[in-house]
């Protein structure tokens, strides 16, 4: 498995990556980040925790709540929501995050932190110092996603390679049309 950088037809760098069916889900989500420099690893997650959601939830609306629960609008955090689920996904997580999962808290929403499997414990460390690790879901983006493709496939009965791609299809649409304009951050299964 490789991840490269390519170009688009107006000269815009993508992402390729090849990926092998055999190898876990994880690792097919572990090839995006590793191609992901500092300056898009927080929208390349949001958008893939969007898109990851709207595949898994075609029928419900997500909505960005990061204005809302006053957390920082950045490149490396955001939240979405899922009737009482606000899911907070942050590259690298902070008090801030973790403040906005109080928030959700204190609103009566159950917080679902999602961050690289390189910064789980780091989140889980803010999480304990502020007292609400055991009132917040925690889980890696490789692993909640893995988890979802499995899920889909089975609901599907097709391959996981096959759900995956249609994430990155939905990813690339938001890239497009609808929320983001960079094409740079688009994704191609070579």
């Amino acid at each position: 498995m490789t991840t490269t950088s390519d170009f688009v037809a107006d000269g815009t760098a993508r992402i390729l990556i090849d990926i092998d069916p055999q190898t876990s889900p994880a690792e097919w989500v572990k090839s995006i980040f590793a191609n992901a420099d500092d300056r898009t690893a927080g929208l390349i997650a949001k958008h893939f925790v969007a898109a990851l959601l709207q595949e898994r939830f075609p029928y419900l609306d997500l909505r960005d709540v990061s204005r809302q629960t006053r957390q920082v609008e950045s490149e490396s955090s955001s939240a979405l929501s899922i009737g009482s689920l606000i899911y907070h996904t942050s590259i690298k997580p902070t008090a801030a995050v973790i403040r906005a999962c109080r928030q959700s808290i204190a609103a009566e929403h159950l917080p679902i932190l999602l961050v690289p499997d390189s910064q789980f414990d780091r989140a889980a460390i803010l999480a304990k110092q502020s007292r609400i690790e055991s009132l917040i879901c925690l889980f890696s983006i490789e692993n909640y996603a893995t988890m979802a493709i499995i899920l889909m496939s089975g609901d599907r009965s097709v391959g996981p390679i096959e759900v995956f791609r249609d994430v990155l299809h939905r990813y690339n649409q938001r890239q497009t049309a609808e929320v983001e304009t960079d094409l740079s951050l688009q994704i191609e299964v070579r």
